[in-house]
């Protein structure tokens, strides 16, 4: 993983955000724990941070932390992960088809907050989703990372199609000219896709039914 860190908005808060990638072909994992520690200038961790993800056969992702408070300046962020779960996939060819349409910043008119991003995913896959991830994240002319968000949505079916709506409060620097949306789609926690391809998860699925 490689990671860095953006301003927040205000204060000593920032999001924290991490790229992770998997080059297996055969292999995906259902938890990998990351963390993250943030140092100042003089060496001295100032902030740490665990969270869990997962990950796709020869996919590539964002990890993020918004909003976090820090108790000094950070001049370093490192990441790295902990011991993946590995699951063997089957017959798998590419990612759950969620697209996203229409995705745009706008800054605030009406004098509350600070901008809003607004997009529509819609889910081409044949699988039924009950857990949907929403991550954005918005970069400059430079193609610098200058604001991050996530969000969750529940039960996306297939063919269904759900607007999303991420709102910034704070001001953060920089102008906004490029919106990146991650969808990150749960196939662990998906029964039809865990039996198509996940042959060796149907046990285990069934027994935290």
């Amino acid at each position: 993983t490689e990671a860095s860190w953006v301003v927040g908005g205000k204060g000593n808060t920032y999001d924290l955000v991490a790229k992770m990638e998997n080059t297996n072909n055969d292999y995906g994992a259902s938890l990998v724990p990351y963390e993250f520690v943030v140092k100042d200038a003089g060496g001295t961790v100032i902030f740490k941070q665990k969270g869990e993800s997962f990950i796709l056969p020869r996919e590539e992702k964002y990890v993020i932390e918004p909003t976090l408070t820090l108790s000094g300046k950070p001049a370093t962020v490192e990441s790295s992960t902990g011991r993946p779960l590995w699951e063997k996939f089957s017959g798998y060819k590419e990612k759950p088809a969620l697209d996203v349409l229409n995705r745009r910043f706008r800054p605030s008119t009406s004098g509350v907050g600070f901008g809003v991003v607004t997009g529509l995913v819609v889910n081409n896959s044949p699988f039924d989703f009950t857990e949907l991830g929403i991550v954005v994240i918005l970069r400059d002319e430079n193609g610098k990372i200058i604001a991050t968000q996530k969000t969750t949505q529940n039960t996306l079916r297939s063919g269904e199609e759900r607007d999303f709506t991420l709102p910034w409060p704070d001001a953060f620097p920089g102008k906004v000219t490029k919106v990146e949306v991650q969808t990150d789609a749960n196939v662990y926690r998906t029964e039809t896709f865990i039996r198509q391809y996940l042959p060796t998860l149907t046990e285990r699925f069934q027994k935290l039914r």
